[in-house]
């Protein structure tokens, strides 16, 4: 069974953004996601992630939704709200048992985004079997070595790829929030490029500083993932 792990997946889980999920029995239960999805419809930007979820369906995809405890997600994840995997043709999104159907809501379409930019990565990265390589090398060995000593092109394509791929995902949620889907944690505002730079970026001993808004406002004027990998790629 094939398990992506893609130079995305990679940063996510050792930078603990993606839970590395190992379940213990009776930790997690069968989600029914119609009610959350009920909801996506409601909105424009809701239906964006609908229709993500037909072309991954259409694609050959079983998406699959589990009800994971809160504290489990925090203890793997780092934050209390969801996750994904992607296993051969299947794609499971673990969503906070404890969320209300609003904020599950948030969940799918936060999560969605990445998947989607997670599979674009993937298959840009199989004509740059450099970078991959190299960007799996420093996320792994970073703490060791320090940062220092890597490539200043692997060391901005890692980070300026965590940087885009969490703007783009909370920008989702931004939008539904604006369009009147209640969140209390996935809406940033004006604040979205600090607190990405500090809760994801710092993770790293860096941070944009003051040019993480400029870095956000790049990232989410391309178009797609693909379009950011091609100008961060050498």
């Amino acid at each position: 069974m094939y398990f992506s792990l893609s130079a995305l997946t990679l940063i996510l889980i050792l930078t603990g953004c993606v839970p590395r999920f190992e379940v213990a029995g009776g930790e997690v239960a069968a989600l029914d996601g119609t009610r959350a999805e009920s909801l996506l419809a409601t909105t424009s930007t809701g239906h964006k992630s609908l229709s993500d979820l037909s072309q991954l369906r259409n694609q050959g995809f079983a998406i699959v939704y589990l009800s994971v405890s809160g504290g489990y997600i925090q203890t793997m994840n780092g934050h209390g709200g969801g996750g994904y995997k992607i296993e051969g043709k299947t794609i499971t999104i673990f969503i906070n048992k404890d969320l209300p159907e609003q904020e599950q809501s948030h969940v799918i379409a936060h999560e969605l985004v990445h998947i989607k930019d997670d599979l674009e990565i993937d298959n840009f990265l199989s004509l740059y079997p450099h970078v991959s390589s190299a960007a799996e090398s420093f996320v792994r060995n970073y703490k060791a070595q320090g940062v220092a000593s890597f490539d200043q092109r692997v060391v901005s394509y890692v980070l300026g790829t965590l940087f885009c791929t969490e703007a783009r995902a909370y920008n989702r949620n931004q939008q539904l929030a604006d369009e009147g889907v209640a969140t209390g944690s996935f809406a940033k505002g004006d604040s979205l490029p600090q607190y990405i730079d500090e809760t994801y970026i710092s993770k790293f001993g860096l941070t944009y500083g003051s040019s993480a808004t400029s870095m956000a406002n790049w990232c989410l004027g391309n178009d797609s993932m693909t379009q950011i990998q091609k100008q961060l790629v050498w």
